[in-house]
Parts: C-alpha cells; sequence; structure tokens
C-alpha cells in the first residue's frame, strides 16, 4: 500500500478509538448498544487487517479469506446500524418491529439474489457487486430516514449518526461501482480510485460520528423508568 493509504488508514483507527471511548465515556452505549458493538467490531476487524498486512503472525494464503469474512463482519454490522437507528426513531410507534423487519428482509433477500446471480464469479468480483447492491438499498433506506428526522426536528444526534452512515453507504455505493468496472476491464487505476474513495467515506462517516457523540450529553441513568414498587409509591408519584 501507498503512505498515502497507509495514513488514511491510522486516521481511520484512530477515529474508530474515539468513537468507541465516546460511547463508553457518555455511557451512550446504553441507548445505541447496536452502534457499540459495530464500532468494537470494527476496531478489531481493522486491526486484524492491519496485522495481516504487515505480516504479524505469518497468515499466509488464508489473508483473503480473512479478510473478505472481516468485510462481511463489517458490513452486516453497518447494515445493523442503519436498522437499529430506524428502530430508535419508531421506538414511540407500536409498529415500529414490523417495519425493522420488513427493512431486514429487503436486505436478506437482496444478499440472497446476489449470492445466487454472483456464486460462479471470483470472490473478489462477486462480494463487490453484492456489497454495491446492498449499499444502494441502504442508501435508499437512510435517505428516507434522514427526510423523517429533518422534517420532525426531534433529535438531532440521531440525525448526525444518520448521516455518517449515509456518507458511507453513499460513498460505498459509488466506490463499489467504480470498483467493479476496473475490474471488469482490468483497469488498475478505477480499482485504486475506488479503494481510496471507499476509506475516505469511511473516515468522513467516522469524524460525523465523533462529534455528534462527542457533544451528546452523557446518559446517567437508565433510558426506561423503574416501575413503582406499590400502589403507594403510584399515588405518591
Amino acid at each position: 500500500m501507498t503512505p498515502a493509504f497507509w495514513f488514511l488508514w491510522i486516521a481511520g483507527i484512530t477515529l474508530q478509538i474515539l468513537v468507541v471511548h465516546c460511547l463508553t465515556s457518555r455511557r451512550l452505549y446504553r441507548r445505541f448498544p447496536i452502534l457499540f458493538a459495530y464500532a468494537a467490531a470494527l476496531l478489531i476487524t481493522s486491526l486484524l487487517d492491519m496485522a495481516m498486512y504487515l505480516d504479524w503472525g505469518g497468515w499466509g494464503r488464508s489473508t483473503i479469506n480473512v479478510y473478505w469474512t472481516d468485510d462481511v463482519i463489517r458490513q452486516i454490522g453497518l447494515l445493523t446500524v442503519l436498522l437499529s437507528l430506524v428502530y430508535e426513531n419508531d421506538r414511540r410507534a407500536a409498529s415500529r418491529g414490523a417495519v425493522v423487519r420488513w427493512l431486514g428482509f429487503g436486505f436478506a433477500a437482496a444478499a440472497a439474489t446476489g449470492y445466487v446471480i454472483y456464486l460462479r464469479q471470483p470472490l473478489n468480483e462477486a462480494w463487490t457487486q453484492l456489497i454495491r447492491n446492498l449499499s444502494f438499498i441502504a442508501v435508499i433506506y437512510n435517505f428516507l430516514l434522514w427526510t423523517r428526522l429533518i422534517a420532525e426536528k426531534r433529535d438531532r444526534l440521531l440525525l448526525a449518526l444518520s448521516a455518517g452512515v449515509g456518507v458511507q453507504v453513499a460513498g460505498e455505493a459509488i466506490g463499489h461501482s467504480l470498483r467493479t468496472i476496473g475490474l471488469a476491464h482490468r483497469q488498475a487505476f478505477a480499482v485504486n480510485g475506488a479503494n481510496y474513495l471507499l476509506v475516505i467515506a469511511h473516515i468522513c462517516c467516522l469524524f460525523i460520528w465523533f462529534r455528534a457523540l462527542s457533544a451528546a450529553p452523557r446518559v446517567n441513568r437508565p433510558l426506561t423508568p423503574s416501575l413503582p414498587k406499590s400502589k403507594l409509591d403510584l399515588v405518591i408519584r
């Protein structure tokens, strides 16, 4: 990898650490447990990828399989974060569970269809096209969520987190489309440009998350109030 790519990678890992720190220090993991799990998995898999590229531990031929396994974890995690934001925004609605299930079913159906279509292609090309398709669906989902958040003007933190997701999934949709073209026509400059775009979009997402989480108020108590212990407590309250 080039020095510029290493610089971007180190910047991404640094922002991942800062996001995890904000979630823990402000106890925001209570409100966003899925986001916290994704941020932790993101940090672990990124460090693992760096260890493989530096050849710490003699990974050998298993490098490509480990990398794509890590990428599967990251992509599933990001899509799950998006669904959790939809769920969090609709926490007062009785149909929120059904909405999230249908959105999740859309992701699963697209993934299964893409797997069948791209099954016979090489792993690199197949996974690139599959993530491109899922990213386009995520862009649509996130756009709908973002427009609702803007219209309601109820939760600026959710709006900022959704904006971060939107930047990343849009960058992935464009980047993987460019990468698909480069792989199909054996154009190295297109593939390299797409790789840079993917990393930059990820860094922008992390930076937006870090700024939003660092400015968010600290969660000092559980989000759901405790039930009264007796009828007398209920009357007093």
